[in-house]
């Protein structure tokens, strides 16, 4: 499976923190994204945790940034392929 890699604890952070305050902005509990997404409520949680993940399949990040609504652009930012 491919696999988009964190780059350092603090790039996992930042994911950790764009799950939750996305999540929370679209207005899902963790079993909701869970739901949309076909992930896992624990996994959904670990994520926001951003203890112990040093990457996410490429599958499930497509599936969270698409529950979330984003732009590519937006896409490219949080990646870190463009300012």
């Amino acid at each position: 499976f491919r696999r988009v890699l964190f780059r350092s604890k603090d790039w996992m952070q930042r994911f950790a923190s764009f799950v939750r305050d996305n999540r929370r902005k679209m207005g899902y509990s963790q079993a909701q994204l869970a739901q949309v997404t076909g992930m896992n409520t624990s996994y959904i949680s670990r994520l926001e945790s951003g203890d112990n993940f040093q990457s996410i399949k490429i599958d499930f990040f497509v599936k969270l940034v698409d529950s979330f609504e984003m732009k590519d652009d937006e896409v490219m930012k949080l990646v870190g392929l463009r300012d």
